[in-house]
């Protein structure tokens, strides 16, 4: 393998970082400048290359929605939005009536088995935890880090009988936290 041309654009990507790093130092880190401008105006990623962008980056405080949420993302609801999560992933032959793990059924609507409810793996955590995902611990069940969070088991959904596990996506975990953070609207 060449290593030789990846050595160059790493060098090249560490100087112009230390030159922007540099500048700021030198005048002064963000802020208006005397004129009104933008201090950080015409900057260049030192990641990318990319530059003269007239926007610094920063939230100015405009860009939250007027839904009540801090990340500017649609409001969810757990009817809508994320009960077929739980359908989909951990009600089939788990989480069900006869199901493998049927004390905690998450069928139908689970909203009220989970939200502000202690979690029976990890005592020191409810299952889902409003406005809080690192203390909700079927965020940390489905993430897989249930067991460096205090709790233990598998990581969910797990396989059942001889099936292998689901994964649930990404994005479909996202979306829980994402809920989590918005309070965990009904």
């Amino acid at each position: 393998m060449n290593y030789g041309a990846f050595e160059s654009r790493s060098v090249a990507q560490l100087a112009s970082l230390v030159g922007v790093v540099a500048a700021l130092c030198i005048g002064g880190c963000g802020g208006d400048d005397d004129d009104g401008g933008d201090s950080m105006a015409g900057t260049v990623d030192p990641m990318t290359g990319d530059g003269e962008s007239e926007s610094d980056g920063m939230d100015d405080g405009d860009s939250g929605s007027s839904d009540g949420t801090d990340d500017g993302s649609a409001p969810l609801s757990h009817a809508t939005d994320i009960q077929p999560i739980w359908d989909q992933y951990c009600v089939p032959a788990c989480h069900e009536p006869g199901g493998e793990w049927e004390f905690n059924n998450l069928s139908g609507d689970a909203y009220n088995v989970i939200v502000d409810m202690p979690s029976t793996q990890n005592t020191l955590m409810n299952y889902i935890t409003s406005g809080d995902p690192d203390a909700s611990y079927l965020l940390h069940k489905m993430r897989g880090t249930q067991v460096t969070s205090g709790g233990s088991g598998l990581t969910m959904p797990k396989g059942i009988g001889t099936e292998p596990a689901v994964v649930v996506p990404a994005a479909d975990i996202d979306k829980v936290e994402a809920w989590i953070n918005q309070g965990t609207p009904e």
